[in-house]
Formats: structure tokens, sequence, C-alpha cells
């Protein structure tokens, strides 16, 4: 039966309901000829009677011959409807019987209709005088003639049935003409894959199939393209990923597991998760894996006798349908290496803060040593020139006054003194940046470097008003332009300098350009861009003790610092 196609089945179904119908119709036909016909013979035979009593009892008031005139009124009537007519007379002579009908003369219809059809009429006896009349219903002729009209009924609706038939096969096979074409389309999509699309169809039916069709393919297609971008993610994925079923069946084992372990796919998917974790690892736990949190860190044995780091994170796999658990998934990474930086970022980290400490504990130190200059050794210097004055101006004698060239080389010794020790004071630390602020600094930095390189044009961009900011900020900003301007000195024959400080709500931004003139050598580029010692590398360092990063871009036209430095 699977090989009967819709097209016959729907020709078969439709044949069945005709045939019921036939015989449906062919009972109430019968039913209704049946009906006929009894109707018919009783209707004759009460003609019949009818008839003849009233010629009876009307020869009775003539008061002639009346078997004679019966007779003869029988033999000129002949067959009165369908009934046969017989008189029998005494000794049961028969005086006269009805002629047979000549309609359809020969022709009967078939015993089983006509036992079928023919009413159950009884035979009617009249006695009159020594006669008996006998009236006998005949029903062949109009059994015959229902038997032809139902042969004519069953002919038409046999014709009926044949051009029914054959227009609803050849109506069928053109509007199911599509179904070919979907189940090859079908077949194909199996074969080659969900970009084989079904046709435009003309009938509404089909229309709506082929769109909800090509829109399911064009999904499974998308999901099989997602699905095989994901199975390659997992497959490449740098991660070691694995999935077990409920029984801990291990059913898929990346390219990452098989490094890692060192187990081939094809041996993994043998095996179960338990026991391969137990032949590389010394953490315990029983066979539902209860003892993995949802991240845990275990210690990988390797056979070389090298020791990896592991982050296991593991989660359960849910049908989405019946939310049933059906398996596990495994990320596995080796954190050997991360920890290994963790660690060292921490020790760097360690050193920064150290640095910071050492570079306060610097500054510390030389306001300390500016001041004990200052108040100490600027106080003696500041008297032995007054007394050298003071003794000048009270000389009268020649001899005193040879005296007075002495005076006054101590006085200039002492004045020289007293320059001296006020640079190295301004070089500790400049008293500007404790009483001025960090741009007021900065500008009395750039005029008196400014006075010693006139042949250099500065150009500055200070902000009017700045955020507070933190001493370590500021003396990182202030020793970053100090660091700059003498480089440009010592590495540069820049004529234009430009130096722009701004501030924002989160970082505090330090930009110094120069035109780097195009008669320095390679030699003074690189000295300049590489500065070791207490240069560039140092600077480097106090920027990035406050969590601050630089940056250098440099050619042989211009070179540009850029100092960024976090402000909480």
């Amino acid at each position: 039966m699977s090989l009967i196609s819709l097209r016959l089945r729907i020709n078969f179904v439709i044949t069945i309901f005709m045939l019921i119908f036939g015989i449906l119709f062919v009972q109430i036909v019968l039913s209704d000829f049946k009906r006929s016909v009894r109707e018919e013979m009783e209707t004759g035979n009460r003609i019949t009677i009818q008839l003849i009593e009233n010629f009876l009892v009307n020869s009775l008031q003539e008061k002639q011959d009346l078997r004679s005139k019966l007779i003869n009124f029988l033999n000129a009537t002949g067959r009165i409807r369908a009934n046969d007519i017989k008189v029998v007379g005494d000794n049961n002579l028969i005086i006269y019987e009805s002629p047979k009908s000549n309609y359809k003369a020969g022709r009967y219809a078939p015993d089983w209709y006509s036992n079928l059809v023919t009413p159950n009429i009884d035979e009617v006896r009249l006695n009159f005088l020594n006669l008996t009349i006998f009236i006998t219903p005949e029903s062949s002729r109009s059994v015959l003639d229902s038997w032809d009209e139902l042969k004519l009924l069953v002919k038409v609706f046999f014709i009926f049935y044949l051009i029914l038939t054959i227009s609803l096969f050849w109506l069928l096979g053109k509007w199911l003409r599509p179904i070919k074409t979907i189940t090859e389309t079908m077949t194909k999509v199996n074969e080659k894959g969900f970009d084989i699309k079904l046709p435009d169809f003309v009938i509404p039916d089909f229309q709506k199939i082929s769109t909800g069709f090509n829109t399911m393919t064009n999904q499974l297609e998308n999901l099989v393209k997602d699905q095989e971008v994901l199975g390659l993610i997992a497959y490449q994925s740098s991660e070691a990923i694995i999935m077990i079923d409920n029984d801990k069946n291990i059913t898929f084992w990346n390219n990452s597991a098989e490094k890692l372990f060192s187990v081939k796919k094809d041996d993994a998917m043998q095996s179960k998760i338990t026991d391969l974790i137990k032949s590389f690892s010394q953490i315990k736990f029983d066979n539902d894996l209860n003892d993995f949190s949802s991240i845990n860190q275990v210690l990988l044995y390797k056979e070389n006798g090298k020791n990896l780091e592991l982050s296991i994170s593991t989660s359960s796999l849910i049908d989405p349908n019946s939310e049933i658990k059906i398996g596990q998934v495994f990320l596995i990474r080796d954190i050997t290496e991360i920890n290994l930086r963790k660690q060292a970022e921490l020790e760097l980290n360690n050193r920064k803060k150290f640095g910071n400490i050492v570079q306060n504990k610097i500054e510390d130190e030389r306001r300390e040593i500016s001041r004990e200059l200052h108040d100490e050794l600027g106080q003696c210097i500041t008297a032995i020139k007054t007394i050298s004055q003071a003794m000048m101006d009270s000389t009268d004698t020649l001899k005193e006054k040879k005296d007075t060239s002495l005076l006054k080389k101590i006085h200039d010794i002492a004045s020289g003194m007293y320059d001296s020790v006020h640079a190295i004071i301004k070089r500790l630390r400049p008293p500007a940046l404790d009483h001025l602020g960090l741009i007021d600094a900065v500008d009395s930095l750039i005029d008196q470097w400014s006075i010693a390189n006139p042949h250099v044009e500065v150009i500055k961009h200070f902000p009017t008003n700045i955020i507070a900011l933190s001493e370590n900020v500021s003396i990182v900003v202030y020793r970053a332009v100090q660091e700059c301007l003498t480089n440009i000195v010592k590495h540069s024959s820049a004529t234009r300098v430009v130096i722009e400080i701004s501030s924002k709500k989160k970082s505090l931004n330090l930009i110094i350009e120069n035109n780097n003139s195009k008669n320095s050598s390679e030699k003074n580029q690189k000295n300049f861009s590489n500065n070791s010692g207490f240069g560039i590398l140092g600077l480097r360092e106090r920027v990035e003790s406050i969590n601050g990063k630089i940056f250098i871009k440099s050619d042989k036209n211009n070179y540009i610092l850029s100092v960024q430095i976090p402000i909480n």
C-alpha cells in the first residue's frame, strides 16, 4: 500500500464512495420500483374488479343471457390493465381466458429481479350465478419496465462514474503535480543540504507549503551554519572542552584536550571522564563528580614530570524541551602561565610601590637638604658677605685699603657660594612648587630656561584653572618638564618647543613637542630617545609608579613626549 501514489489513493477513495452511493441509489430505486409495481397492480386489480362488477350489475337489470354477454364483453375488452382474467363454469370448465399481453412479448426480467420487485397480491374470485371469475394480477410487464429503467439508470451511472473518475484523475494529476516537485526537493535536501529551495506555486495551499518549507530550510541552514561555527570554535578553542553523557562517557573531545592530556580523540571517546581524570590528577571524587564545584583548580601530573595548574569549570547540559539533564560539559584551561604572569605582575607592582616609596623618600631628603642648605649654610654665607661688606665700608687708611681687596675677594667668593647653594636648592626642591603650585612652578622653570636659551622659542598652553593635584603628581609633571628641557639642550638643536598641560575629570595630560632640528645626528637622536640613568627611563619609572603612562614619538623632524596620569 505504501507504493500507491496519493493520486491513486484519492481516486480509490472516490471510487469507494461512488460505489457506496451507487448501491444506496440502486436500493432506493428498487424500493421505489417495488412500490410503483405494487401500486400499479393494486390499482389495476381494483379497476378490473369494479369494471366487471359494474358490468354484471347492469346485465342483471337488463335480464339478458348473462354468460354470453359476459364472454362477449371480456372478448371485446381484452386484457384489463395488468390482470389475467379467467372464467370457469360448471365442472371447472374454462369458458374464457384473457389473451396474453403483446407488450414486450417474449422478454422477461431476471428471476432474481422479479422475485425482488414483484409484489405479493392475492388472486380475486368473483362468483356470479354458476360462473367463477378469477382475476389474477400479472406484474411481469411492470417488472420488465422497471428492469429496463434500472438498466438505463445503471448505464447512466456507470458512464457518469467513468467520466467523473477520468476527470478527477486528470484534475488530481494536475493539482497534485507540485507534490512530485516537493518530494524531489525534499530528497535533494536530504542529499545536498538546505540550500535547495521550492519554487513558487499557483495553488495557494502549495504556495504556503513552499513558503513554509523555504523558511524552514533557511532557518535550518542558518542553524547548521551556526552549529558548524560553534563546533569549529569549540574544536579549535584554546580551552580544552570535554562533554559527557549521564553515564560519564565522553561524547566530545576537542583539539586542545588532545594537546593538554596527550590523548587522541578516538581513544578518549572510548573511556569515561572519571577514569581519565584519575589517571592524571590526585584529586579525589566520587563517580557522580560531586567534588567538582562550578570552578575548581586541580594539579595535573604529566608523564614527563611537568606540573600544570588547571582551571576546570563544569556545567550541566539540559534538554530545553524536557528540561532533563543529558550530560555535563567541562571547560579546562591551563593557568600555569597565567599564575606565573600574575605572580610576575604582583612582583612588578611591589617594585613600583617600592620605587614610589624610594622616590618619595628621595623628595623628602631633597626637601630636608634644601631646607638645611638654606637655613644653615645660606645664613652663614650671608653673614660672611654682610661682615665683609661692613669691613670694606669702614676702612680709611692705606693699609686698610690694601686689606679691602682681600675683603672684596671674600665677598665675591661668598656671593658665588650663595648663588651655587641657591641653584642647588632649586634643583633639589623648587620652592615655587611648594608655594605657587604646579602651573606657576612650571612657568617659572620655563622662564629661567628661556633666559639661558634665548635661541629657542617656547610656546605654552596652560589651563587657567586646574584641579587639585597630589604632591606626587605635581612632582612627576614638574620633573618631566625639567627633564625634557634639559634633554633639548643636551641632545637636540630645536628652535621651537611647545609645552601643553591639560586636565580632565580623571586624568592629567602633559605634551612636550620640539621641532628637533634636521642638523641633529642620528646618534643624538638615539641618545635622546633611549636616555638612561635619570633621563627618560627614570622619568618612565616615575610616571608608572603613580599608574601613569608615557608615550614617545620621534622622527627626524619632530619629537613628541606625552604623559597621561590618572587622577583620583
